[in-house]
């Protein structure tokens, strides 16, 4: 089981240090780009092959779209949001539930006007594994 070491977790890791368990964790990373793995169409690469890598289309989607021009688009499609929450939570929340009714897809592909190919990448791009326990000795 992951325990990530958060304010919420502290009373997980105060039991486990009076258990005195502490010397048989293991550490916790939320995200590594030399590690995380990218997994799309049966290709699979790190973040760090994916950012390395010459080719203009690396998971063979067929689309002719550019992963890195796909993700520069997604990121300059939330960046309003991203910037108004961090200047003004409120407005920026208040921006968020003007578009509650879509999921990230749909609001691309309706608000945002992304094809389908460039939804698909995306996603493999920003939900790729996030979270993983890795043995450190």
């Amino acid at each position: 089981m992951r325990f990530p070491h958060i304010p919420p977790q502290q009373r997980t890791f105060d039991l486990f240090n009076h258990l005195k368990l502490s010397n048989k964790l293991i550490r916790y990373i939320m995200s590594n780009d030399e590690n995380d793995i990218l997994y799309f169409n049966g290709i699979a690469m790190t973040v760090a092959e994916y950012n390395a890598s010459p080719a203009v289309d690396p998971f063979a989607t067929g689309s002719g779209i550019n992963p890195r021009e796909a993700e520069a688009r997604f990121n300059a499609a939330i960046y309003p949001f991203k910037k108004e929450l961090i200047k003004n939570f409120d407005k920026g929340w208040e921006m968020l539930m003007n578009e509650d009714r879509h999921s990230m897809r749909t609001y691309l592909s309706f608000e945002k006007d992304f094809s389908e190919p460039v939804c698909a990448i995306e996603r493999c791009l920003t939900f790729r594994s996030g979270s993983r326990t890795v043995l450190h000795r």
